[in-house]
């Protein structure tokens, strides 16, 4: 079971850009946009829940909620004209809507934890382009395969980014093999036609989705420039 990793004892059933982890829908229902500088692309931000059961839905969560007064104001309205010109670029949340609006949060969850990975791994190697990226996506792909295939030479983000997905599951209930390959896929399309060759747009969107990191990484990547084998289960 994965613990909330802001009360550390219920159920961390939701991926946190705020804490780079996990939370539990009461932690996040109480802090979100009050305690949490939440990104507003996150699914689940919205106004505080009040409350422990959080149901709200994912598409709502991304609509500012009414205030219920006469005259309601956007949020960035009510700052400085200064204020609202050097605020920080709104991550974009479209490439998630394919699983969210079709209600898989599962796989929108799986999404969250491989670019979370990806963009820990960014912060400790500089220089890295979306080829990089998307070398990494189809490497893992390969290996969730079914057929066993021999890697001569396996990309570091990729080594980092396997062991992060297991270990942020602590044994809990990881994803099949079938939905893994999915979200792989979807994730390659994206990031290959996200910007022009030598690009690294998408990383950049990454790391801007999750800024927001307080955790170390899950684990240190593999030294630099070391080959290494890697056989399939």
């Amino acid at each position: 079971m994965v613990k909330c990793d802001h009360c550390h004892q219920r159920k961390g059933k939701r991926i946190c850009p705020y804490l780079d982890g996990h939370i539990c829908s009461t932690c996040c229902g109480e802090n979100r946009g009050v305690n949490f500088d939440c990104p507003r692309s996150c699914p689940h931000f919205g106004p505080p829940a009040g409350r422990g059961d959080d149901r709200a839905d994912a598409t709502a969560s991304t609509t500012p909620a009414s205030t219920g007064s006469q005259n309601p104001t956007p949020r960035a309205a009510t700052g400085s004209a200064a204020a609202a010109a050097t605020a920080e670029p709104t991550p974009d949340l479209s490439r998630y809507q394919k699983y969210l609006s079709s209600n898989r949060r599962t796989l929108a969850d799986l999404m969250a934890r491989i670019e979370m990975a990806m963009a820990q791994f960014d912060r400790q190697r500089r220089g890295l382009t979306d080829a990089d990226a998307v070398a990494t996506l189809e490497f893992m792909r390969r290996r969730a395969s079914p057929i066993t295939l021999v890697e001569k030479f396996a990309p570091e983000m990729g080594v980092f980014l396997e062991k992060a997905i297991v270990e942020s599951y602590h044994g809990g209930s990881a994803p099949g093999t079938y939905d893994l390959m999915e979200v792989l896929d979807h994730l390659m399309g994206i990031a290959r036609n996200f910007g022009p060759e030598g690009s690294r747009r998408y990383l950049d969107e990454v790391a801007l989705f999750f800024k927001h990191s307080r955790k170390p990484p899950p684990g240190d990547p593999p030294p630099k420039d070391t080959p290494r084998i890697i056989i399939s289960r």
